[in-house]
């Protein structure tokens, strides 16, 4: 009987632990699905390198707060960063304070922004206030990244905003390729160096948003919703696994400390419509109405939105 006990308590004991590890595991499974790196070299200005040096990225949109310290080659590297606008600040006793505003990253990108220094006896800071510079040296993968400018300023028919992906290199649809799948399962629609349109492999805020069973894309949300998109389509690391193809990464969007949203109503109707050639029928009757809204803010300010 005291053995049972035991074995059930111990049972009761790791369940917790079991569920964590479940909640965990997804999260550092698939790191660049939906944040950003930044790192970078801090020196001073005759270029020598500066270890212990604190490098602090803080978002301008929710006010999030990273930090780093620089190690024995002055280098930091400040990991898993919601993509958005960011103020970098380089700071060490008896040197000026850099702060570099302006600095964008985006979804998957390894951002590098080397910082300089400069000595001064008193405590000053310096302010960057144009668009860093930002380079990936780190980067081998073959990827493409549609930001927001994108998808609210390019034309696209039926409002799909996964038909961007055809501005990536190497990326054909279905139209250009003979598909040898079953009709009636869904597919992705999209071909990525040759394959299969099966063999892609696409998520959402870092969830899994393919059909198991089909290796098609589910209902995806609305463009309206989107953020930004990464398209992954070659070379891409292990943490990407699934695919032969290519892999997107989809952000949504979020709210943040100021109120904002926006509302649309797009339509077609057979009115505005010039006569087919080939109609049978003067003006054939069609219509398509899509409308909707987005809104997002603060429910406590720097800390839940």
């Amino acid at each position: 009987m005291s053995v049972l006990l035991e074995r059930r308590t111990l049972k009761s004991a790791l369940l917790p632990v079991a569920c964590l590890l479940l909640l965990i595991c997804p999260a550092r499974g698939q790191s660049q699905a939906m944040t950003a790196d930044l790192l970078g070299v801090v020196r001073d200005q005759t270029a020598a390198v500066l270890p212990g040096a604190t490098v602090t990225a803080t978002s301008t949109e929710t006010g999030l707060v990273r930090r780093s310290l620089t190690d024995d080659a002055g280098y930091y590297r400040i990991l898993l960063l919601p993509p958005g606008n960011y103020e970098v600040r380089g700071e060490m006793p008896g040197f000026a304070t850099k702060v570099i505003q302006g600095v964008r990253l985006t979804v998957g990108q390894y951002a590098q922004l080397n910082i300089q220094l400069d000595v001064s006896p008193t405590e000053t800071e310096v302010f960057v206030s144009s668009n860093a510079q930002i380079v990936e040296s780190e980067k081998t993968v073959q990827a493409s990244t549609i930001e927001q400018n994108q998808i609210e300023n390019l034309p696209i028919n039926g409002r799909n905003y996964l038909e961007f992906i055809l501005l990536t290199p190497g990326a054909t649809d279905k139209n250009t390729l003979v598909n040898f799948s079953a009709p009636q399962t869904p597919a992705s629609g999209l071909s990525f160096g040759g394959q299969d349109m099966r063999s892609n492999y696409v998520t959402i805020d870092g969830a899994d948003n393919m059909d198991a069973i089909s290796g098609g894309v589910r209902a995806s949300l609305s463009q309206e919703a989107i953020q930004e998109f990464q398209i992954t389509r070659n070379s891409y690391s292990a943490e990407f696994g699934r695919a032969r193809g290519g892999v997107v990464n989809i952000v949504s969007k979020s709210g943040s400390n100021s109120f904002h949203g926006n509302a649309f109503f797009y339509f077609r109707n057979n009115a505005l419509d010039a006569r087919n050639t080939f109609s049978q029928i003067d003006n054939p009757p069609f219509s398509r109405y899509q409308f909707g809204g987005t809104v997002g803010g603060p429910i406590v300010r720097d800390k839940t939105f």
